[in-house]
């Protein structure tokens, strides 16, 4: 897995808050009036017209009472609607188990001081999303959460569709960052629709209802890593699961080369000293080595989303590769000239545009997003200029630390 890197972030999450804050702030109306409807504290009916809020106080009773229907089919409808609430409230019912008002006095919250509380729940930084959640989940119970989705959810096209725009109109990668070899450029397709693109939700919506608009809980992927043979339905974790906006595998995971002298018949996958079995990132990465169950791939990004597996068939490039570098390294003399050359300031940018233009791909890991397989060959790169011992290789085994 590969990290987002956003250029200019502050910029980016300005433009995140601008398309999301005015469609959020009215959904946010809306479940407010429903509220104070249910409460008694308000009589308003002509906020927005009875549809905006009427559908989610029927679902909010609905709800609370567990009921799959209240009153006749038009109990809601704009001429009976105050008066089913007014016998609602007047009947035996199951309104004082929730906080009902402290619900109302949280969404008071996120839309004070120019929405700052709101802004600050939309941007938080992907390292605190759980927990965020969890503060959440300290304050309201699972039912009370679902009754704030009513105003915070995906389901919601103006606010999904908001978010799309915005991701797709940024195109923070090229290349998805799970498994850095599916497409994951934004292009419109037929009928508008997303091709090579689609917005992966890091923490689920079931699980994480109050994070599905975070802008660092939704991550532009591949349509196959996001998938049911990939991760799916999987519930993602802080301590087994690796966010792309926090961190990459860099030099923790890698992928090597088996070989049978020079010729190459496998891809490895493997760790380094600093990620060992029981390590945070060993976990994060490969998973839990203890666990003996069947969620044990469900477990680490290299087994949700299979990289040993999507790797597999990447023998060729790996020997065109190593056969590529190898050339370089033992170019004899026009190699010695050219290392000769490198002594200045600029030995390194002329080696890595030699790396663009041979292999075809970045050599900077921040690039590694644009361009599909690059860690992978900057990792069989890597491979043949550990081992190698030819002189030349010195300055480019200082290059190669991420």
């Amino acid at each position: 897995m590969i990290k987002i890197t956003i250029k200019d972030p502050s910029d980016r999450e300005d433009d995140y808050i601008k398309a999301m804050l005015a469609p959020f702030l009215k959904r946010i109306g809306h479940l407010k009036l429903s509220l104070e409807h249910i409460l008694g504290s308000s009589r308003i009916t002509k906020n927005n017209g009875i549809r905006s809020y009427q559908i989610i106080t029927k679902k909010i009773i609905l709800l609370i009472e567990a009921k799959k229907r209240h009153g006749k089919k038009d109990s809601f409808h704009e001429a009976n609607y105050l008066d089913t609430i007014d016998k609602y409230r007047g009947s035996r019912n199951k309104l004082k188990q929730y906080k009902i008002q402290g619900l109302l006095d949280y969404l008071v919250e996120l839309e004070k001081n120019n929405a700052e509380k709101l802004k600050e729940m939309l941007l938080c930084p992907a390292a605190d999303l759980y927990d965020l959640n969890e503060s959440l989940k300290s304050r309201f119970d699972e039912m009370e959460i679902k009754i704030l989705s009513y105003a915070i959810s995906y389901d919601y096209g103006e606010l999904s569709g908001a978010a799309k725009t915005f991701f797709r109109t940024h195109n923070f990668v090229h290349s998805c960052p799970y498994c850095n070899k599916e497409n994951a450029k934004y292009t419109k397709g037929k009928n508008g629709t997303a091709e090579g693109h689609v917005l992966d939700h890091y923490f689920c919506q079931a699980k994480f209802p109050m994070l599905a608009l975070c802008m660092y809980n939704l991550v532009p992927c591949g349509k196959e890593c996001n998938g049911a043979d990939n991760k799916g339905e999987i519930e993602f974790t802080k301590e087994f699961h690796l966010n792309p906006y926090v961190d990459g595998f860099g030099e923790r995971m890698f992928f090597s080369p088996v070989k049978n002298g020079i010729k190459v018949t496998g891809i490895e996958v493997k760790y380094n000293a600093n990620c060992g079995p029981g390590s945070d990132h060993y976990k994060q990465i490969f998973g839990d080595c203890t666990d003996t169950s069947s969620k044990r791939f469900e477990k680490g990004n290299i087994n949700v989303f299979k990289l040993e597996e999507k790797y597999s068939d990447q023998i060729a490039k790996a020997q065109k590769v190593l056969n590529i570098v190898d050339k370089r390294v033992n170019g004899l003399k026009s190699l010695h000239i050219y290392y000769n050359e490198m002594q200045d300031s600029y030995d390194e940018q002329m080696y890595k545009d030699w790396y663009y233009e041979e292999l075809e791909t970045r050599f900077d890991p921040e690039d590694f997003p644009l361009e599909d397989k690059s860690k992978f060959i900057r990792d069989i790169h890597d491979s043949y200029i550990r081992e190698c011992s030819e002189k030349e290789a010195d300055f480019i085994k200082k290059m190669i630390v991420y």
